[in-house]
């Protein structure tokens, strides 16, 4: 990409983020990049933009969105329910799901006026329950990470950069590691914990070790991999990339709304879109809404500054303590205060204990992983501190899957490790 079509983009991008004038994008020289990335390739390189992303966890901010449904109506979550099946009206109207709840096995029956479903990589599956001779409609594509130490990869800059035929490939510090991805290829095979190649993990070795000097990585470098499926809707003779990111709804005779595709930061505007075509099939009056004034329960107007510092003055290390911000933000301060669990550092301890009262956290992957991404970035405490999640879990009276299941999971993040 030339310094023309990189300003281009930003200016396009900034436009359509409504980014304020002082978050504006900077054009970088060659020399003003390497004295930021010292160890980037300079064969080739001309300059560079720097300019504000925005990141976030994708788990967290689903389990913050339920939080916040539940705090401002009246709707109940349920965790670990599968819809099995639909009854219809006399009309061939949905009026009815059949479910399952997966923990204990226990099968009933949920009254209802309208269904919307936004499953993910199982949209299929939901409008194939539906009507089995549903065509599909999205088509799936896999997307990996690597987990590298700060060591083995020194950055202290959230990079983007490409290879190949400009394929995107973004390095982003936390804490002591730095992780790296995506891939983006075809995917076929079963849709929970999407199984990881050797291919794709060589393919982000060698995006670094051709971009970056003095940088030799191998699989013994992996500290932990993990894996997501992103549901494109289906456009037949294009390649992985070259599928829009554009969600569609889709709208069945027996009136189920299925909503696929798009992307995280588009997220509420599908949301929208949705409901407000729920709202119209039931003929509900539409109301004002006063979501855009609701902040997410954590993020508050105590400086992250004095966050920290309350934290470190309630017993946990510095880097513990920006560890509980990440997952909590301002909540932090009211997890810290929960009881600790015995044999666990103070930090995990509330924060599970937390995660289990407010978040329904129900095995330890839910909370290794879903809730705090441990798994991904400190796989030697994941292992050090499993049984003692799943000993308070089980403690409190929920049915456990096995051990076994559970390492199975948590090594498959781990299996190129040597």
């Amino acid at each position: 990409m030339g310094a023309f079509t990189a300003k281009l983009a930003m200016i396009a991008y900034e436009y359509l983020a409504k980014i304020e004038r002082k978050f504006k994008h900077k054009m970088l020289s060659k020399r003003d990049i390497l004295n930021l990335v010292p160890n980037l390739e300079q064969e080739g390189l001309k300059g560079g933009v720097i300019y504000y992303e925005f990141k976030t966890n994708d788990s967290r901010l689903v389990i913050e969105n339920i939080k916040l449904g539940l705090e401002n109506t009246n709707a109940q979550a349920l965790n670990y329910v599968k819809a099995t099946g639909f009854e219809y009206d006399s009309s061939g109207k949905i009026n009815l799901i059949k479910a399952k709840d997966l923990l204990s096995g226990l099968e009933f029956e949920i009254k209802t006026k309208s269904v919307i479903s936004a499953a993910g990589p199982w949209t299929d599956d939901i409008l194939k329950l539906n009507d089995a001779k549903a065509p599909n409609k999205v088509i799936l594509t896999k997307g990996i990470h690597i987990t590298l130490s700060k060591k083995d990869f020194p950055l202290e800059h959230a990079l983007y950069f490409e290879v190949g035929k400009g394929r995107m490939i973004f390095a982003i510090p936390k804490f002591e590691d730095v992780y790296v991805g995506t891939t983006d290829t075809f995917y076929q095979d079963q849709k929970e914990n999407p199984s990881i190649d050797k291919e794709d993990v060589t393919y982000i070795l060698s995006a670094i070790n051709s971009s970056f000097t003095h940088i030799n990585l191998d699989f013994s470098h992996v500290k932990a991999v993990w894996s997501g499926l992103r549901p494109l809707v289906k456009q037949e003779g294009k390649g992985e990339s070259e599928i829009s990111r554009k969600d569609e709804v889709f709208q069945t005779e027996s009136g189920l709304i299925a909503i696929a595709g798009g992307k995280l930061t588009g997220y509420r505007k599908m949301g929208e879109k949705v409901v407000d075509m729920a709202m119209k099939s039931l003929s509900t009056p539409f109301k004002n809404t006063h979501t855009q004034a609701i902040d997410f329960p954590g993020k508050g107007k105590t400086a992250e500054k004095i966050i920290l510092e309350q934290l470190v003055r309630d017993g946990v290390s510095r880097l513990e303590a920006e560890k509980m911000y990440h997952w909590f933000g301002e909540q932090s301060l009211n997890v810290i205060k929960y009881q600790n669990i015995e044999g666990l550092p103070k930090y995990i301890g509330t924060s599970l204990r937390y995660s289990f009262e407010k978040e329904m956290v129900t095995n330890a992957i839910d909370f290794l992983i879903h809730r705090t991404q441990l798994a991904y970035f400190d796989w030697k405490l994941t292992l050090e501190i499993l049984e003692k999640v799943r000993e308070f879990i089980e403690k409190e009276g929920v049915i456990l899957p096995s051990l076994e299941d559970e390492l199975k999971i948590l090594n498959g993040l781990m299996q190129f490790q040597k």
